[in-house]
């Protein structure tokens, strides 16, 4: 089996040690989580310099992308996104993932049931996207030609962020800091993608447009699609944790995307405020398991 990671990033130094701290993160698990290739997409309007070389934790297995300059002037972070359609490999599973994600232990038994029965997988999203209304799934699908979702499964932080039980269910919809694809089916998403942006877009998904306009490609190309326990793709929430205590003891990815308590920008955004991060004695939960895996990472890197 082969697997790779793609992620999107702007080249600054926020997302560098951010995703170096990813790959350290999947390196230490060691076994098939440890072999992943890092496939890293770049985007902004800038003259492309040499990034593996500007980053002396880069090994051959991390693989570094420009984005076309002129479709990131058009189209911002969505181009940067979407060119992660675009790698043509030989992995046989990719993970979509965010930069703002750690690996705390091994993935090897998700990874082997995924080989042998492909399908795209993923935690669903906390709440129902935000900017559109109760109900609007339905209309969405119709307006697109495709058949209205009969899978409905509870959002992964309903009750806990949002208690409205208009809004329990919805079709999968995945939080895109973590989804699994077989990589056969990467040129088919890709195909449907762009005009999934649009329909999301037109419809008031927001920010949300890429999460939605996954879930109407997949729906649209009828793949299958499975739901994962929120250990795999763990938000540093309180009322998450507080909601999935077995999960929190077995968190396989975490997803510090929550900035409340430990933010994914300033505390990364130096040498010196990383340190001051993984020196924290206050933190609870997942952002204490998010500060111990990369003080361990970090010791480790120091050997």
């Amino acid at each position: 089996m082969k697997w790779e990671i793609r992620v999107p990033i702007s080249p600054n130094e926020i997302f560098f040690r951010r995703v170096e701290y990813l790959y350290r993160s999947l390196r230490a698990c060691g076994g098939i989580t440890g072999e992943a290739r890092l496939v890293v997409s770049v985007g902004e309007d800038i003259e492309p310099f040499d990034l593996a070389a500007s980053q002396s934790w880069s090994d051959e297995r991390v693989i570094w992308r420009w984005v076309d300059r002129e479709a990131f002037r058009r189209e911002s972070y969505v181009a940067t996104d979407f060119d992660r359609f675009k790698v043509r490999t030989d992995a046989d599973i990719v993970l979509f993932a965010d930069a703002d994600v750690i690996f705390v232990s091994g993935i090897d038994d998700l990874l082997e049931n995924l080989f042998a029965a492909p399908a795209i997988a993923g935690v669903m999203a906390h709440v129902h996207p935000p900017p559109m209304p109760s109900g609007r799934w339905d209309q969405l699908f119709t307006d697109a030609k495709i058949q209205p979702a009969r899978d409905l499964h509870q959002y992964s932080g309903w009750r806990a962020m949002d208690p409205d039980p208009a809004r329990r269910f919805g079709p999968v919809y995945y939080n895109f800091g973590a989804v699994f694809v077989p990589e056969k089916w990467v040129a088919l998403l890709a195909h449907c993608y762009p005009a999934s942006i649009v329909a999301a877009e037109n419809a008031g998904a927001g920010v949300f447009k890429a999460q939605v306009a996954l879930t109407m490609a997949l729906y649209r190309l009828g793949l299958r699609r499975i739901t994962l326990e929120p250990r795999y793709n763990f938000a540093n929430y309180t009322s998450f944790e507080e909601q999935n205590p077995e999960d929190l003891r077995d968190i396989r990815i975490l997803h510090y995307l929550n900035r409340e308590i430990v933010n994914k920008d300033s505390d990364f955004a130096s040498i010196e405020a990383f340190a001051a991060l993984i020196s924290r004695d206050d933190l609870t939960g997942a952002n204490e398991i998010l500060r111990a895996t990369l003080k361990r990472l970090s010791d480790d890197s120091a050997a």
